[in-house]
């Protein structure tokens, strides 16, 4: 996919759109992935986890500060939950994402 666009018999190059993107590693043992915000506790993502190595987009704000708590968590209690604090995403650009 690329970023160009067709008007008339002329290609012209659209704008950039920035997006961050977080990519996840977890647990064989977690069953949910919580993404949370910081200061305000705002839930942004609560995923079931279906693979142990995933992406998941999150507002473009949060790359410039790393004011985002990751956390992984099982269903049937028989461990404690883990919490990261201070994650920051990678920005990219939303125009170059494949989209499915």
């Amino acid at each position: 996919m690329n970023n160009f666009v067709l008007i008339k018999p002329k290609y012209i190059k659209s704008q950039i759109v920035l997006q961050a993107i977080l990519t996840l590693d977890v647990d064989t043992n977690a069953e949910r992935v919580a993404v949370i915000d910081r200061g305000t506790l705002q839930r942004i993502h609560n995923l079931t986890i279906t693979s142990r190595s995933f992406s998941v987009l999150v507002p473009e704000l949060y790359n410039s500060n790393s004011k985002l708590l990751v956390g992984i968590l099982d269903d049937n209690e028989l461990y404690n939950c883990q919490f990261i604090d201070g994650v920051s995403p990678e920005i990219i650009d939303g125009n170059a994402v494949l989209r499915v």
